[in-house]
């Protein structure tokens, strides 16, 4: 039996579709972090201390109850995604940015990506926009707590009234008081147009 082709140009929908999906031609930016080299090519970057900061995983994270078990394009050991591990040298109330930058303003685009907010000790994950030219921050959402053990879909569209000018995209979170508060996120897509589904599992 083949395996389920989940590539990341293929989400259209709200579900995985066999590759050729007409969504591809749409892509702006698309990030499932399974090829090493995938970092400049989504262009994306982590923003905050070196001691906590977005890194590239597979498998699960190091400490019990938190963290995913395994990706969620592939769902095994062997698939990627980027997380902030709590354990030390993270600190209470570090702060990290994972940033894509930077799209063309007063468009339309849909955001979707995937994040596990698994542990007792998480504290929130925040999506913003930032525009390149005023440098103000909009937030689009703040998932506060812990979201038990699973992937969740978020999905978003980014219009012209949200920002103008050219703009970055931004995922925050915040390390919490100790070690059972890994965050993660995985297949992350910009398409052209509005969005049009979402899905949860």
């Amino acid at each position: 039996m083949e395996a389920e082709d989940k590539s990341i140009t293929c989400l259209e929908n709200g579900k995985w579709e066999p590759a050729g999906c007409s969504i591809k031609d749409n892509v702006v930016i698309a990030c499932d972090f399974e090829e090493q080299d995938q970092k400049n090519l989504c262009q994306w970057h982590s923003v905050g201390k070196a001691r906590y900061s977005w890194t590239r995983h597979n498998g699960e994270t190091g400490t019990w109850f938190t963290g995913p078990d395994a990706d969620h394009s592939i769902g095994d050991y062997w698939g990627h995604y980027v997380y902030l591990e709590a354990n030390a040298p993270a600190e209470h109330q570090d702060v990290a940015q994972f940033v894509l930058p930077s799209f063309t303003g007063n468009q339309e685009y849909c955001f979707q990506f995937w994040y596990h907010m698994y542990g007792s000790q998480i504290v929130y994950m925040s999506v913003y926009l930032q525009d390149l030219t005023t440098k103000v921050t909009t937030e689009m959402t703040r998932i506060l707590g812990n979201q038990r053990n699973s992937w969740h879909q978020a999905t978003f569209n980014i219009t012209s009234d949200v920002v103008q000018n050219d703009f970055s995209i931004g995922i925050e979170s915040e390390r919490g008081l100790g070690t059972k508060g890994d965050y993660a996120i995985d297949d992350l897509i910009v398409t052209k147009g509005l969005c049009k589904g979402s899905q949860e599992h």
